[in-house]
């Protein structure tokens, strides 16, 4: 099994499995974690399942950081690199933009409540997390 940081890929993946189980979460469609973590697993270069349910604690970690919505299923983990910071802002802008181009009010088109860039300095993150 990997021990190694995760790579933009694999964080990229993994935040974009953890926000369409999100929004399932939200509009109260039933979803299967476990089903995911499995699904993720063949993308991801030789991650434990533990790894994976792991790091969807950080990603709800970074997003409470946020003031955003998050899995509660998925207890907040504060010990998470930025690296997964950056994953989860690329994913914000990314969908911010998509829902401005095709005025979707579909799931994947997330609306972050509060995004101001300052929020992703290292000097200003609200929580503690491990340098990149």
């Amino acid at each position: 099994m990997s021990n190694g940081a995760w790579t933009d890929q694999e964080n990229d993946l993994i935040v974009a499995d953890y926000f369409a189980m999100l929004a399932d979460d939200v509009s109260g469609r039933p979803y299967n974690k476990a089903e995911h973590r499995r699904g993720l697993l063949p993308l991801l270069n030789d991650r434990s399942e533990g790894s994976v349910e792991f790091k969807h604690q950080n990603i709800s970690a970074v997003l409470k950081g946020l003031g955003e919505d998050w899995i509660t299923g998925y207890k907040p983990a504060f010990n998470f690199q930025m690296t997964l910071v950056d994953a989860v802002a690329r994913w914000l802008a990314l969908n911010a933009a998509l829902s401005s181009a095709t005025n979707s009010s579909n799931a994947y088109a997330w609306s972050p409540k509060r995004f101001p860039n300052s929020r992703f300095r290292r000097d200003s993150w609200p929580v503690q997390c491990a340098h990149s």
